[in-house]
């Protein structure tokens, strides 16, 4: 069989051009392929026996449907592209395939479909294991300068405000005052993308914050910082040396994130957020832990206090931090590049089987949109804010509702600013919600500067248990089922 490929062009997203790179070698060494273009007036050049469109709009802007079955690579557009999808999904049949990397995104897409959807495809991407296996933690640490009785906690990611680096900071500041005296260090790799056009807050001045917020914490003398470039040899090398890696992503498109497998591939145990891909990739209580998250009226929120209660408890256990590090390794082995191709290859074969040029063609049907909720405006305003996604991260987080009780604990989503007497700011790039406050939420604030039982808040000040959920609600308190 032909296989046609159309705008499979290179990517400046690290990850998506790794992406493709997988998809194109794989498609190439399994099938005969051909180049697929496009006219001005729409039409394809070549009609395969299949037309995969790894990224761009050419395929979904045909005039008319080919004689072939289509499939399309869909990397985060469920969240980031809800609008164009909308415009076209209605014009695929069910012979047509949408792969997608997540099963949040599957979740998604069968909301929007209502008759004749097309096949979807949950495809895992792979790790090379040549590169990403465990070496000898001495060995690796001498190389890096480090201590092998250090502490070592890792963070590797593009650095965006919503990638949360500073919560991985305030994390790893936290860690140094529990573990004492052993000494905790930071390994963050990665780039600054000042650029990043997606709810971009405060994007543009996060280098400079992340540079304040390390003098302010005192942790210049214990991070060593890599640039993105690394080789993954190089790579592989400082994912041996930690002893957890945290990866406490907002992204709101985290529809896989290779790093947690890459270090699980190392035998790391990852400390991560609930949320889109790492509930697939991450196995909370087995591999690592996945932090709770949540949908607010003013972005996302996670229990970073039970991200604390995991972290200390791992690296003060060295047969659980053993145990994690084996089911890790065992479960990274599931992203060989085999596997994932050999999924990719099977589901374009079944596409390309299961084509009847005969059967009359049925377009798909959709739900309605569903309506924006309704909700304060407490981020500032940018082109395309919050509550254009929201509905559909819900689909991405881990807690479908918020349902506190009196024995949760409570506390301050992150630090809070007191902007004047009756309104405060989340100390936080990602989401900097600005909130009014009277004397009572004031007060409450005072009380949750820690994690406190919603009980004794109760009983310590004029407050009731819904007044605490619209704080929830609102993104200006987390919760957390954890034990104090």
């Amino acid at each position: 069989m032909k296989i046609g490929l159309l705008e499979f062009n290179e990517s400046i997203w690290p990850s998506l051009e790794r992406t493709r790179a997988f998809y194109l070698d794989t498609i190439t060494k399994r099938f005969d392929t051909c180049a697929v273009t496009t006219s001005n007036n729409g039409e394809i050049n070549v009609t395969p026996d299949a037309i995969v469109n790894f990224m761009g709009n050419a395929g979904w802007e045909l005039t008319t449907h080919p004689d072939c079955p289509l499939i399309f690579g869909i990397h985060g557009g469920t969240i980031l592209n809800q609008a164009f999808l909308r415009t076209h999904l209605g014009k695929l049949r069910p012979s047509d395939m949408l792969i997608v990397n997540c099963q949040s995104d599957i979740d998604i897409l069968n909301s929007m479909f209502a008759d004749n959807a097309p096949t979807l495809c949950h495809l895992p991407l792979p790790v090379d294991d040549t590169c990403f296996r465990p070496m000898s933690k001495q060995q690796v640490r001498k190389q890096l300068g480090l201590q092998e009785d250090d502490v070592v906690v890792g963070f590797v990611s593009r650095l965006l405000p919503q990638k949360n680096l500073h919560r991985y900071l305030d994390l790893l500041v936290q860690l140094k005052k529990q573990l004492f005296p052993r000494k905790v260090k930071g390994i963050v790799i990665g780039k600054y993308w000042i650029d990043y056009p997606v709810l971009d807050y405060q994007t543009g001045n996060y280098p400079n914050y992340i540079q304040q917020l390390i003098e302010k914490l005192g942790l210049k003398n214990d991070l060593l910082y890599f640039p993105a470039n690394l080789s993954n040899d190089d790579l592989a090398t400082c994912y041996n040396a930690m002893d957890l890696f945290i990866h406490p992503t907002n992204s709101i498109d985290e529809n896989f994130g290779y790093a947690p497998v890459e270090a699980m591939a190392c035998g790391t145990p990852v400390l991560g957020a609930a949320y889109g891909g790492l509930k697939d990739t991450v196995i909370s209580g087995t591999t690592g832990f996945l932090m709770p998250t949540w949908v607010t009226d003013a972005g996302i929120r996670m229990d970073t206090f039970a991200a604390m209660q995991f972290a200390t408890g791992l690296l003060t256990d060295k047969a659980l931090k053993e145990s994690m590090s084996a089911a890790a390794l065992r479960h990274a082995a599931g992203y060989s590049r085999e596997t994932c191709a050999d999924i990719l290859c099977t589901a374009i074969t079944k596409a390309v089987e299961g084509y009847n040029e005969d059967v009359p063609a049925i377009n798909a049907s959709l739900l309605p949109v569903p309506a924006i909720s309704s909700q304060e405006e407490y981020l500032p305003e940018i082109d395309i804010p919050w509550k254009y996604y929201k509905e559909q991260v819900r689909y991405y987080v881990s807690n479908a509702d918020n349902k506190p009780d009196e024995e949760t604990l409570v506390y301050t989503s992150v630090p809070v600013v007191q902007l004047s007497a009756d309104r405060v700011q989340l100390d936080d790039p990602a989401w900097p919600a600005v909130y009014p406050t009277d004397a009572l939420t004031q007060t409450i604030i005072s009380y949750c500067q820690t994690p406190i039982k919603i009980k004794t808040l109760l009983d310590s000040c004029d407050t009731d248990l819904p007044r605490i959920t619209v704080l929830i609600n609102a993104g200006l308190l987390s919760y957390s089922h954890e034990k104090v």
